[in-house]
């Protein structure tokens, strides 16, 4: 039974490896934003409209709690970019799934600095049945740069993550080895032993078919010619 189990987990790559941890993590960055945004809409902000609640619940909102998300989505990443391995159908799914979540993660990041530099700005937030939510400047401009100088490179970071993911990769071709010449080192041999044997030059025709016959081995056919060349001219 353990041999059973720990069998296929041995044949895993570390791309299977890598795939598998960036998924566990992006879940779990998933549910821990999900969990830490709906936490943010405080009761309080049931009277203001719906941008403005947005402003108020999120223009704060750390960028801390997508970490496990970035963590994972680059594991995922990183395994997208190896061979596949055991996991390549769940690899060939996990594409499309990561350049949307990475996309939509990283208009998100500039949706929260959008919202920071909107509240900053209005240095209020007010709604209906007098609801008004006011900030401090110094609290606003410490919000707004520390948002920025966060969220700016991680929409940066995740839109490179989503546009790298959205790309195929292009199989590489071997090159074919040149095709050899099948009847070259016969005709020189033939020629070797009708003529060139018994002629005044029959050493340096030797070295010259052992020359060709090596060529011919490594696949070098304009070297092979350029000897067999040399052969007839003998």
């Amino acid at each position: 039974m353990r041999n059973d189990f720990r069998e296929p987990l041995a044949a895993w790559t570390g791309g299977d490896w890598l795939l598998a941890g960036g998924i566990v993590l992006a879940l779990l960055g998933l549910g821990e934003e999900a969990w830490t945004i709906k936490g943010r809409f405080d009761p309080a902000v049931l009277g203001l409209g719906a941008p403005e609640r947005a402003a108020v619940a999120l223009w704060e909102l750390r960028p801390l709690v997508f970490v496990p998300f970035v963590l994972g989505a680059l594991l995922v990443l990183a395994a997208l970019l190896e061979p596949p391995g055991r996991l390549g159908e769940a690899r060939e799914r996990a594409r499309p799934v990561l350049t949307v979540l990475a996309a939509a993660h990283a208009v998100f990041a500039l949706v929260v600095v959008g919202l920071a530099g909107w509240v900053a700005a209005a240095g209020s937030i007010a709604g209906r049945d007098e609801i008004t939510f006011f900030y401090s400047g110094s609290h606003r401009a410490l919000t707004l740069a520390t948002q920025a100088l966060a969220y700016v490179p991680l929409a940066a970071l995740l839109a490179a993550v989503a546009m790298r993911a959205s790309f195929e990769p292009v199989p590489v071709e071997k090159a074919e080895p040149p095709a050899r010449s099948p009847g070259l080192l016969a005709e020189m041999e033939e020629l070797w032993s009708e003529r060139l044997a018994f002629g005044p030059r029959r050493e340096q025709a030797r070295r010259l078919l052992e020359r060709l016959r090596a060529l011919e081995g490594s696949g070098d056919v304009e070297g092979a010619q350029q000897v067999a060349d040399q052969l007839r001219r003998l």
